[in-house]
């Protein structure tokens, strides 16, 4: 239901009521406002600012005016009325401008408010909420990353599906590989983010919840017959007092980067970055990487590939729903940072242009031939799977099978893995045509989408036939050894 619309059927309500009763009075606003009935204390207010100029002028009724529109979502009409009761000296308007300057990137004025705010609570001995103790750490945070935005050249961006977002990514084999947590071969904690897996395969690392709910990094080794060692929590103080995410290791098993919502976050999940120490594993103090990779939304999973000399990372700032924006830029060997003084500093900070970030007359072609060269790559290699064939044995290649039986089988699963792969991807194609389609071509995708419906259906039975079959006799040696 639109706003607009909710806010009339309420007014309606509330219309009604009053017809009855009266109109509404001050004290029944309050009443709803400290109920944090929002919508209904919205009416209400607007209602009594119009009712009289001396109403108009109240700075009190101006800043809950203000707050109910500001937490019903109409952030940018609330602005006014703060601008109004702030200039009266109602302090927590301050703070809700800061709140709605931060949401614009506008963070030198977004920590100016909370310095006015600051001020005006102790000059009337007033405690500080934590609320605004935490907004005001965020805004003087995000100032100084504001002064320090890394220069990086983007060449590329594309927008996913949030889902397995991270399967877009091309990386190099010598990088690691991402797979989705259902491959985790053993009861776990619940695990909701990406499994990232070195080169050579003999480890895990993934994000799930400890025994008390808590978001931990954990890790587990390939043991020597194949199987899974238990996976233990590798560092619990890596999550900042918040949840974290997407972690990626770099080849030299030291540089972790990976994602928090936690203490010295921007707004929502940051990218930060440690090392471990390798005289105890533990992780170092982790660093948050400023922007352009953070920003007040969700930024996730930054890579860093050698081998292309690319890196990568994910963001919602662009609040796409159901989507993130990737992000393929040039790493620095040394940081270095924009000018504070770049009149295109806001631009670089938010990534409002990738060809901004480009030198004049650089090309960069040979970055998107070995972009071109990794995607062959993984149509062409026959060995990036993932299958257990039995409770903490899992098979990524063909040369796992025990039986020539059991390897046949696991061709012919590969086989039609594919093909189903393939059978979405076109069955998604047909009705997005359909959607955006006139009638008559409607008409003609129909008999289409449901044949490839169907032979959807077709294959995926064969798929958990022919896999029961691979468990069935490979399962089987497996347990027998």
């Amino acid at each position: 239901m639109k706003e607009s619309l909710r806010r009339h059927i309420i007014a309606l309500c509330l219309a009604t009521c009053t017809l009855a009763a009266g109109a509404v009075t001050l004290q029944q606003a309050k009443a709803l406002y400290q109920k944090e009935k929002y919508e209904e204390a919205l009416v209400a207010f607007e209602e009594l600012y119009k009712k009289s100029a001396s109403n108009k002028k109240n700075a009190s009724i101006n800043h809950w005016l203000g707050v109910c529109l500001y937490k019903t979502g109409s952030t940018a009409e609330s602005e006014k009325y703060f601008e109004y009761a702030a200039s009266k000296s109602v302090a927590e308007s301050k703070m809700y401008l800061s709140k709605i300057a931060y949401s614009k990137h506008e963070f030198d004025k977004a920590y100016s408010y909370m310095e006015e705010y600051v001020d005006m609570m102790r000059e009337a001995d007033k405690e500080i909420s934590e609320e605004a103790s935490l907004h005001l750490d965020a805004a003087r945070s995000a100032k100084s990353m504001y002064e320090h935005v890394e220069k990086i050249v983007i060449i590329d961006s594309l927008v996913v599906d949030k889902q397995d977002f991270f399967l877009a990514y091309k990386i190099s084999p010598e990088t690691g590989r991402f797979v989705t947590s259902d491959i985790l071969p053993y009861a776990k904690p619940d695990s909701t983010t990406s499994v990232f897996i070195p080169e050579n395969g003999d480890r895990m690392m993934w994000v799930g919840c400890d025994s008390i709910g808590d978001t931990q990094l954990m890790e587990s080794n390939r043991l020597l017959d194949n199987s899974w060692e238990e996976y233990q929590a590798v560092d619990g103080n890596l999550n900042l007092n918040g949840d974290i995410a997407y972690p990626f290791m770099m080849p030299d098993g030291s540089t972790l980067y990976y994602s928090s919502n936690g203490d010295g976050s921007l707004g929502g999940y940051d990218i930060f970055m440690s090392r471990k120490n390798s005289e105890d594993g533990s992780f170092f103090q982790p660093q948050n990487l400023g922007m352009p990779y953070n920003s007040p939304y969700d930024d996730y999973l930054l890579v860093i590939d050698e081998v292309t000399g690319l890196g990568w990372w994910a963001t919602d700032r662009n609040q796409i729903p159901g989507k993130l924006t990737i992000y393929v830029f040039i790493p620095n060997e040394v940081r270095e940072n924009y000018s504070i003084d770049d009149p295109n500093l806001y631009s670089y900070a938010n990534v409002n242009s990738i060809k901004d970030t480009w030198a004049e007359g650089a090309d960069y072609s040979e970055y998107f031939e070995r972009l071109e060269a990794i995607s062959k790559a993984e149509t062409t290699d026959a060995v990036g799977f993932e299958f257990e064939v039995a409770k903490g044995v899992i098979y990524t290649s063909l040369d796992d099978a025990k039986t020539s039986e059991g390897r046949n089988y696991l061709e012919q699963y590969l086989e039609v893995k594919e093909s189903l792969t393939s059978a979405k991807a076109q069955l998604k194609g047909l009705r997005k045509e359909y959607a955006e389609g006139s009638a008559s071509e409607r008409t003609q995708l129909k008999s289409k989408i449901l044949n490839l419906e169907n032979a959807v259906i077709k294959r995926e039975k064969d798929l958990k036939s022919i896999s029961n079959n691979v468990i069935k006799i490979e399962g089987k040696r497996n347990k027998n050894r």
